[in-house]
C-alpha cells in the first residue's frame, strides 16, 4: 500500500522530468524551466522517501490490511464525516490553496526588491496580474517553493498578522468583550531542567514584555476582575496587586489554554483569532493564548519552554490575578500547537505538577522525525500551503542540535511518549483532513493512545487540509466551521467531564 503509492508517485515525477528534458531540446522557456525547478525538487524529496519506505515496520498501521482487527477498533473510536458534496468541498479547498499560491508569488517577488516604491508597485500590480492568471501564479508558486525561503514561507504563513490583512479580518471575525495582551513573568526553572523547581509566591503579570517575561492574549466574552475597560495601561498592573481595591471575586472555575500552529516558525495568538474568538462567545468562558517564541531565531526548547513557563504561573497565579480559578485546565492546540500542548502534557507528568484535565486537538504533529515517511506526507508534494520544502524547513529551523534525535526525545515527537506515561494521560481529542500530510500520524497516535487505555477519538473530515481552522472566517470557507464548531464542543464535553 505504502510503497505502490511511493512507486507510482515516483514514476509520475520521473515522466515529468523525462518529458521537460524532451520538449528542452525544442524549446527551453520560462515555463519549461518553473517545471523543471519544481519537478527536481519534488523528486529529490521522494527520492529520500524511497530511502526511508524500506525501513517501515510491517506491522505498522499503513502496513496491514484495513479489515485487520487494529484498524476495526480504531474505527470505534472515531468518525469519518463526509458532507453532501465532498467534491465541492475538494474543489474549494483547492481554490482558496490557489489564491494563496498567487500571494506567495507576489511575496517573493516583492521580498527581493529593496526599493520601497517599487515593492509597492510590485505588490499591486503582481497582485491583480496572478489573480487574472492563476495558472501562472501556481507555476510560479512551485518553483519559488522548491528554493524556500525562510522569510518568505514567515510572510506567507503571517499574512493574517500583517496591519491590512488583521483590520480585514476584523470585519470578518467576531468581536469579544475583552482581548487584551500581557505578559507572565516567568517563575519556574527551565522545561528540560531534571529537578524543576515553581515559585509559588505572588507574581505580578506586566503590561510590558522584557526578556524574562511570555506574551499571551486573554481573551473574554465578558470583563474579568482585573480588566477595567476604563483603566490606562499605567493602572492596569496596580489593580491586580494585593490590597487593590478591584473586585477579585472568581467568576470562572476553568481555565483554557490556547497554543497556536504555525510550524513553529510563524504566526501568533493574533492570526489563530478567527476561531479562538469563536469559543470564547460560543462558551462562555475566558481563553489564555499562548505567543511563544518562534524558531529559527528561538529553536528548541524555546516554545516548549515558553509554554511550560505559562502554564506553571497560571495554575499559581490565575485566580488571584485574571479571576479565573484553574479547577479544571483543558489544553487546546493545532499543527504545531498540538505538539506543544502533548510535550506540555509529558513535562506536567514528570514535574509532579498538575496535569491538564483534557486535551483537545487539530492536526497535531506528533512525529517530528527527519526519517520519517508515511504515505499522507504525499500531499506535501502538491500543497500550495504546507508544501514539502516548507516541511522540511520548520523541522531544520526548529531542530537545529544535530544531537537531537526526534524519533526518541518525548520533548519533540509525542508518538515517543513512554507508555508508562501515556497511560496517565488525560481525555484527548483530535480532529485532522483526509488531505491533511499529518492525517497518517494522527491515526497512529490515536492506536497508541488506545493502546495505554486512554479516552481518546478522533475526527477526519473528508477533503480538509492543513490549516483549514483558520479558513473559518467570512468569505473563507464555511465547511471549515464545522471543524472549529467540533472543537468547542470537545472543549466543552471536557470541562463538564
Amino acid at each position: 500500500m505504502t510503497s505502490q503509492r511511493l512507486s507510482v508517485c515516483l514514476i509520475y515525477h520521473l515522466e515529468k522530468l523525462h518529458k521537460l528534458s524532451e520538449e528542452s531540446q525544442v524549446k527551453f522557456g520560462e515555463e519549461q524551466q518553473d517545471k523543471l525547478i519544481t519537478y527536481k525538487a519534488k523528486f529529490d524529496t521522494i527520492a529520500e522517501y524511497v530511502d526511508l519506505a524500506p525501513f517501515l515496520d510491517k506491522e505498522d498501521l499503513f502496513c496491514i490490511s484495513r479489515a485487520d482487527l487494529r484498524w476495526q477498533r480504531l474505527r470505534q473510536h472515531s468518525q469519518h464525516v463526509i458532507t453532501q458534496r465532498p467534491d465541492l468541498v475538494r474543489k474549494k479547498y483547492e481554490e482558496f490553496m490557489i489564491r494563496v499560491a498567487a500571494g506567495q508569488v507576489v511575496i517573493s517577488l516583492a521580498h527581493a526588491e529593496e526599493h520601497p516604491v517599487k515593492k509597492k508597485v510590485i505588490y499591486g500590480l503582481y497582485t491583480m496580474y496572478y489573480a487574472l492568471f492563476q495558472k501562472h501564479a501556481v507555476r510560479k508558486a512551485e518553483a519559488s517553493y522548491a528554493k524556500p525561503n525562510i522569510e518568505v514561507a514567515q510572510t506567507l504563513w503571517n499574512l493574517v498578522d500583517s496591519w491590512i490583512v488583521k483590520n480585514f479580518m476584523n470585519l470578518m471575525i467576531p468581536n469579544v468583550r475583552l482581548n487584551k495582551v500581557i505578559f507572565l513573568p516567568k517563575t519556574a526553572s527551565h522545561v528540560l531542567d531534571k529537578s524543576p523547581k515553581v515559585r509559588s509566591n505572588f507574581s505580578p503579570f506586566s503590561t510590558e514584555g522584557t526578556e524574562n517575561t511570555v506574551k499571551v492574549r486573554v481573551l473574554s466574552s465578558s470583563a474579568l476582575p482585573c480588566f477595567n475597560q476604563d483603566l490606562t495601561a499605567s493602572k492596569l498592573l496596580t489593580c491586580c496587586l494585593p490590597g487593590s481595591e478591584s473586585d477579585h471575586s472568581v467568576l470562572y472555575q476553568t481555565l483554557v489554554i490556547h497554543i497556536h500552529g504555525g510550524g513553529f516558525i510563524s504566526m501568533s495568538s493574533a492570526s489563530h483569532q478567527v476561531y479562538t474568538r469563536k469559543w470564547v462567545n460560543a462558551l462562555n468562558l475566558p481563553i489564555i493564548s499562548v505567543d511563544y517564541r518562534l524558531a529559527p531565531e528561538h529553536p528548541f526548547p524555546a516554545a516548549l519552554d515558553d509554554v511550560w513557563q505559562v502554564y506553571n504561573w497560571l495554575l499559581v497565579n490565575s485566580k488571584e490575578q485574571l479571576g479565573i480559578e484553574p479547577s479544571k485546565v483543558i489544553l487546546v492546540g493545532d499543527s504545531a500547537g498540538g505538539n506543544l500542548a502533548l510535550t506540555l502534557t509529558y513535562k506536567a507528568l514528570q514535574a509532579g505538577v498538575k496535569v491538564p484535565d483534557g486535551i483537545v486537538l487539530g492536526y497535531p504533529a506528533v512525529n517530528l522525525s527527519r526519517r520519517n515517511f508515511t504515505d499522507s506526507l504525499l500531499f506535501t508534494l502538491e500543497d500550495l500551503i504546507v508544501p514539502h520544502t516548507f516541511l522540511k524547513l520548520c523541522l531544520s529551523s526548529y531542530i537545529q542540535d544535530p544531537d537531537l534525535d526526534a524519533d526518541s526525545n518525548p520533548y519533540l515527537s509525542p508518538l515517543a511518549i513512554p507508555d508508562e506515561d501515556l497511560q496517565r494521560f488525560p481525555s484527548v481529542r483530535m480532529l485532522v483532513g483526509s488531505s491533511d500530510p499529518l492525517h497518517d500520524d494522527c491515526w497512529r497516535f490515536l492506536e497508541k493512545l488506545l493502546n495505554n487505555q486512554v479516552d481518546a477519538y478522533l475526527k477526519v473530515y473528508e477533503g480538509a487540509v492543513h490549516g483549514c481552522l483558520n479558513l473559518c472566517f467570512k468569505g473563507g470557507i464555511k465547511e471549515s466551521n464545522q471543524l472549529v464548531d467540533q472543537m468547542g464542543d470537545w472543549i466543552s464535553e471536557l470541562l463538564n467531564k
